[in-house]
């Protein structure tokens, strides 16, 4: 007889056969476990069921909880214009027609439908939109980026239009869309648009046909950019006169008729073919009101021999990257800039490696030069330091942001007549510095208090009659994206002493209109 109902491991592993009378018995026990497994089964089945059906009632009561809740909710008491602005200040500036995870439009719309309409209903959060592959991962098909489109012109009623347009690839855009885009070229204010894709549109659509229908009345700022220097579409823009701000980049510049140039205050010109002196000169004559021009560095393929006259040109930004570039075909191309006259130039920005750029020295040496504020960010201290000699009139100076270059201006701005510092006669009306830069080190904070102290009101005190006292004592100094509260904090307590304004803040806040054309640009 088999002892117990559980046998042992070791017996089952062994060669032991049972006898007949312990084979029945076996069977019996194998029988009856069976049952005892479906009983056992089945209850677990019951159980399971029950637990699935008290899970169902637990989600459906806490859903509708929630949902009573939410009807709870304190923002249900908001009215919609007040929705409205906390929409505005959480949604981007633009709308991202690519990359739709980073931008909080696209996800607010689908948190419920009143919030859907009332975001359809701010008109001004979609009149500027974008299109541009800029490490955006995966790309979107033709379907989403034109119903994207579609809702930014639908939403945006008859708000003006800023319309970026930089696809990576052609393949990638849905041509067929430019027809719509085109239908609200009336609404246009801002346009920035690689010019090989909109000659490709032009030739695949009626989009020409469609803007001259509908006219460019409101366009403002046109930005054209293309890098492979084929010829750009001007004429399609030729009606849009009221341009106010034109960026051309990688490209021969139109004819002098080609485009509306009379209104243009602002002018852009990068890495651009220059090949005739006398369209330039045109071209630059042709705009009488022009205000500021951003020189970056132009492939001028002649000798500049003309002297071209701009009356009403205030701002210049001459930026050059490199004394010359190689080509296969013309061999050396030099960087020049122009002969100028700007009798009423006020601010002028040098960036970069300028010693070649002789116009700006003639400008500088201009008899009737009358600039107030000078921006260096020149690889060249040297010759920083030679065209702030040349001009006695600035009141505004802002420095380079390397810090060698910066601490060398700094030495010789130390008004310090026991030695012969170039300091005692170099800029004597300076009222304001401006340093742009997020790391200042100690150095250059001691040099700054040096300036400060040489050239502040007090530096005609009582008992230092040999000092000489500047025309005009420095007035403020602004140090933008620092953020050292010690050395601020020094800077500041020398300021009341001495009662000179210290100011920090981002680069924004600097007020120079030079300035905010290159962070604009």
């Amino acid at each position: 007889m088999f002892p117990y109902m559980d046998p042992p491991i070791s017996l089952v592993r062994s060669h032991y056969v049972p006898t007949a009378q312990e084979h029945s018995t076996i069977e019996t026990l194998v029988s009856s476990s069976g049952f005892a497994i479906s009983a056992l089964e089945s209850a677990i089945s019951d159980l399971q069921s029950t637990t699935s059906l008290l899970q169902f009632r637990l989600m459906h009561y806490g859903a509708y909880r929630e949902f009573h809740g939410a009807l709870l909710s304190p923002i249900r008491k908001l009215p919609n214009e007040l929705l409205g602005h906390i929409f505005a200040y959480v949604c981007n500036d633009t709308v991202d027609i690519v990359t739709t995870n980073t931008d909080s439009i696209w996800d607010l719309q689908r948190v419920c439908m009143r919030w859907r309409d009332v975001l359809k209903h701010i008109q001004s959060l979609w009149c500027n939109f974008r299109i541009e592959y800029v490490s955006c991962g995966k790309i979107p098909g033709h379907a989403a980026i034109t119903r994207r489109i579609l809702s930014c012109l639908e939403n945006s009623g008859s708000q003006p239009l800023t319309i970026t347009l930089k696809p990576e690839t052609y393949s990638a855009f849905p041509i067929p869309v430019f027809a719509d885009i085109g239908i609200h070229s009336d609404r246009w204010e801002s346009l920035s648009i690689d010019a090989t894709l909109l000659t490709y549109a032009m030739e695949q659509t009626e989009f020409k046909a469609i803007i001259q229908r509908y006219g460019m009345s409101r366009l403002r700022s046109l930005i054209l950019d293309e890098t492979s220097r084929s010829p750009y579409p001007f004429h399609v823009f030729k009606g849009a006169t009221n341009l106010q701000g034109i960026d051309l980049s990688f490209c021969t510049l139109p004819g002098v008729n080609e485009f509306p140039w009379s209104n243009v205050k602002k002018l852009v010109l990068s890495n651009c073919d220059i090949d005739s002196e006398d369209k330039l000169s045109s071209i630059l004559c042709a705009m009488t009101s022009l205000e500021a021009l951003v020189w970056i560095s132009n492939y001028l393929y002649i000798e500049p021999s003309k002297t071209i006259m701009l009356p009403s040109l205030r701002t210049l930004s001459v930026e050059n990257h490199g004394h010359e570039d190689f080509d296969e075909e013309d061999g050396l191309i030099p960087r020049k800039l122009p002969m100028l006259c700007t009798p009423h130039l006020s601010e002028l920005w040098i960036v970069g490696d300028i010693n070649q750029l002789q116009g700006v020295v003639s400008i500088v040496r201009h008899p009737e030069s009358s600039i107030k504020c000078i921006i260096v960010e020149s690889n060249s201290a040297s010759f920083a330091l030679q065209a702030i000699k040349e001009l006695p009139n600035i009141e505004e100076l802002i420095l380079p942001s390397a810090g060698e270059h910066r601490n060398f201006l700094l030495k010789n701005l130390i008004r310090n007549p026991d030695s012969n510092s170039e300091g005692v006669h170099l800029l004597p009306l300076l009222r304001k510095i401006v340093l742009r830069s997020a790391n200042l080190k100690d150095s250059t904070i001691s040099l700054l208090m040096k300036v400060m102290r040489s050239r502040s009101i007090a530096s005609s005190a009582p008992g230092t009659q040999d000092q000489i006292m500047p025309s005009a004592p420095l007035s403020q100094v602004v140090c933008t994206r620092y953020r050292n509260k010690t050395s601020l904090g020094q800077l500041e307590d020398l300021g009341k002493e001495l009662g000179i304004e210290v100011k920090s803040g981002p680069q924004s806040e600097v007020s120079s209109s030079c300035m905010q054309l290159h962070l604009n640009h």
